[in-house]
């Protein structure tokens, strides 16, 4: 190891490593009542499943259901955009990409705090509008509308990016020769465009689903439980932590979703390794 690397080793260790195993610790110990001392324990691990209601792990399945939700949209335009952003000019390319990147220079408190005016309820902009077409009220912030909008848009640059990245780095040849053999615009978009600019796309969901999953910030703005919704993990660690004190039981939480997250990461990274290999095998023939 050279003198060099130090530094980011002492970050690595001081800033990643100490409070994970300071969080691990805490998740398998609890204190005596009587005694004050420490003793370990699994019984944060059970409570995952036992809590009344199956709160964490409808908690999880929602924060999960909400992150599908925000990546797939964020897919769904980032792509289209990102495609058109390659066929600009330079400068206005150059542009564009500074006008999507702006808004991440602002603080995101103010940038969520920004739409609460449109969703607030019962006087939003939003729900007023709906009441005078004759909706009745609508509670944009219990139905997880004004979450995934708010999701969507802190997080729609890490979709664009990526996949911006990836197809201009395509080699042109390669869209070239799909033209000389006689392939249409579509053929040559299904055909090479679109299977080499994948893993752009696997890397910028990887960028949005991970960050919405485990969101704390947009859902204390534009989220609100109601009677047909629950808390979201990220409330629920919080609540524990902070509210609650239960350090045992938010550690325990946070580790089980470090692991899920994980397995996530790597079953995308072999997606990834897969679809580079076939591209490969690809131009190859």
């Amino acid at each position: 190891m050279s003198l060099l690397s130090l530094p980011y080793y002492l970050v690595l260790l001081v800033l990643v490593l100490f409070p994970i195993l300071f969080i691990a610790g805490n998740s398998v110990l609890e204190t005596n009542p009587h005694s004050g001392m420490y003793y370990f324990t699994f019984d944060h691990y059970t409570r995952i499943f036992t809590e009344k209601n199956h709160l964490v792990i409808n908690s999880l399945i929602r924060s999960l259901y909400f992150a599908l939700i925000a990546t797939f949209i964020c897919v769904i335009v980032g792509y289209p955009f990102a495609y058109f952003l390659t066929k600009l000019k330079a400068k206005t390319r150059a542009l564009c990409i500074l006008l999507i990147s702006a808004p991440m220079w602002i603080n995101m408190n103010l940038r969520i705090i920004g739409w609460k005016p449109l969703f607030e309820f019962p006087n939003g902009y939003l729900t007023s509008f709906f009441r005078d077409l004759g909706f009745g009220d609508i509670n944009f912030l219990s139905n997880g509308v004004a979450l995934i909008v708010g999701l969507v848009y802190i997080y729609m640059p890490f979709m664009i990016i990526p996949i911006y990245t990836s197809i201009i780095k395509i080699d042109k040849s390669h869209l070239e020769a799909s033209s000389d053999l006689g392939g249409s615009p579509y053929d040559t978009f299904m055909n090479v465009t679109l299977p080499l600019s994948l893993p752009g796309v696997l890397s910028g969901i990887t960028m949005v689903f991970l960050p919405t999953a485990t969101a704390i910030l947009v859902p204390s703005y534009l989220y609100i439980p109601g009677e047909h919704s629950g808390q979201l993990i990220g409330q629920i660690i919080e609540f524990r932590f902070i509210q609650n004190g239960s350090y045992g039981f938010g550690s325990a939480i946070s580790l089980a979703l470090a692991l899920i997250i994980t397995l996530m990461v790597i079953t995308t990274k072999k997606i990834d390794k897969y679809t580079t290999l076939q591209e490969k095998e690809g131009v190859g023939r």
